[in-house]
C-alpha cells in the first residue's frame, strides 16, 4: 500500500469504528449527544474516503456538511457533559453548515478549496470553546472520566483545522496545491491515527461517554454474599466508615475479615452496585440528613463532613443519587 491510499483507508476505519460505537451507544442508552457525535465521525469520515479518489460536487458537499457538523457536536458534548444535562444543539448551530454549503453552491468549483478553508477555521472556533468549557474539569481532582477523552477528541479536531489551514495558507503563497510531505503526513495520516485511537479507547472504555460502567450479566447473589452485603451495610451505618475521604475496598474488606474481591462481588451481587456507589449512596444519605437538620451549615461543609474532597464532586455525586443539587434538595425540603 501506497502513502497515499492510507488516509482513505484510515478514514474507512475510523467511519466503520464510529457506527459500532453509535450502535453501542444506543443499546447502552448513551445520551443523544454522544450518539450524534458518533453519527457525525462515521457520515464524514465515510464521506472523505468515498470522496479521496472520486471528487465530485456532490462528494464536496458531503465533505463539506458533515465536517461543518464536527465542530458542533463536539462542542456540545463538552457542554453537555460539563453541566450534566442532555439533549441536541439548537438550531443555531445548524446555520454554520448550511452557510458553507451556500456558500460552495454560488462559488466556482475552481474555488472549493475556499469553503474547506471556512470549515477549517468554523470546526476551530468550536474545537477552541469546547477546550475552553473543558478546562476547569481537567484540573479539577478526581478528574472526571470523560473529561481527557473529550479533550483529546476536541484537541485532534483543532490540530486538524490548524494543518488544514497551513496547508491553504501554503496554496496562497503557492498558487498551486503542492504540500510538503510532513504536512500531508500530520495532516491526513497522524490526525486519523489520533482520532482512531480516541475511537477504540471509547472501544474498550464505553464508561468515557456512558457515564457508568455498562451493565453485565450479574450472577444471583449467594448465601454468602447477602451474609458479606449485610455485614458491609451494618459497618456502614454502625460505623459510618463512608465518612473517610480517602476509604478504598481493601481496608474495608479487612475490617469484615474478607478479601477485597470477595467484598467486592458480594456487594455487586447483592445490590447490583460497584463498591464506590455503594458508599456514595451512603455518602449523600447522610449527607440528605444534614441538609435538611442543619440548613445554616454551607453545602461546602457538608460535603467535607459526608467524605467529598470538592464541592464539584460532592455536586455530581448527589445529582446522581437524588437527581436534585444539594441547593435545590434543601429548598425542596424546606418548602414541604
Amino acid at each position: 500500500m501506497t502513502i497515499g491510499l492510507l488516509p482513505p483507508a484510515l478514514a474507512l476505519l475510523i467511519a466503520v469504528s464510529a457506527i459500532l460505537l453509535f450502535a453501542y451507544a444506543r443499546r447502552g442508552q448513551a445520551g443523544a449527544t454522544i450518539q450524534l457525535v458518533f453519527a457525525v465521525y462515521a457520515a464524514n469520515y465515510a464521506a472523505f474516503a468515498w470522496a479521496y479518489n472520486n471528487p465530485t460536487p456532490l462528494t464536496d458537499y458531503a465533505t463539506l456538511l458533515f465536517g461543518a457538523m464536527e465542530g458542533p457536536a463536539i462542542w456540545w458534548l463538552a457542554k453537555t457533559k460539563a453541566h450534566n444535562t442532555k439533549g441536541l444543539p439548537g438550531w443555531p448551530h445548524l446555520l454554520g453548515p448550511a452557510l458553507l454549503l451556500l456558500f460552495a453552491g454560488v462559488m466556482p468549483p475552481a474555488d472549493i478549496s475556499l469553503s474547506f478553508a471556512a470549515l477549517s477555521a468554523l470546526r476551530l472556533l468550536y474545537a477552541v470553546a469546547a477546550g475552553i468549557i473543558i478546562w476547569p474539569h481537567l484540573r479539577s481532582r478526581p478528574k472526571p472520566t470523560w473529561a481527557l477523552w473529550v479533550s483529546l477528541l476536541a484537541a485532534a479536531t483543532a490540530a486538524l483545522s490548524v494543518l488544514k489551514l497551513s496547508a491553504f495558507g501554503i496554496f496562497l503563497l503557492n498558487g498551486d496545491w503542492y504540500t510538503p510531505l510532513w504536512l500531508f503526513v500530520l495532516k491526513s495520516i497522524g490526525i486519523s491515527i489520533a482520532v482512531l485511537t480516541l475511537l477504540w479507547w471509547a472501544m474498550v472504555k464505553p464508561e468515557i461517554y456512558l457515564g457508568r460502567k455498562p451493565k453485565s450479566e450479574r450472577r444471583a447473589a449467594t448465601e454468602d454474599d447477602q451474609d458479606v452485603y449485610a455485614r458491609f451495610t451494618n459497618l456502614m451505618e454502625k460505623e459510618q466508615l463512608f465518612l473517610q475521604e480517602t476509604l478504598k475496598i481493601p481496608e474495608t474488606a479487612e475490617a469484615l475479615s474478607v478479601l477485597p474481591r470477595e467484598l467486592s462481588e458480594a456487594i455487586n451481587r447483592s445490590s447490583g452496585n460497584s463498591f464506590k456507589a455503594e458508599v456514595r449512596r451512603f455518602r449523600i444519605a447522610y449527607a440528605c440528613n444534614l441538609l435538611m437538620s442543619e440548613p445554616r451549615t454551607s453545602v461546602l461543609e457538608i460535603a467535607h463532613r459526608a467524605g467529598f474532597a470538592t464541592k464539584s464532586v460532592f455536586n455530581t455525586a448527589f445529582k446522581i443519587e437524588t437527581g436534585l443539587t444539594p441547593t435545590a434538595y434543601r429548598k425542596a425540603g424546606s418548602q414541604s
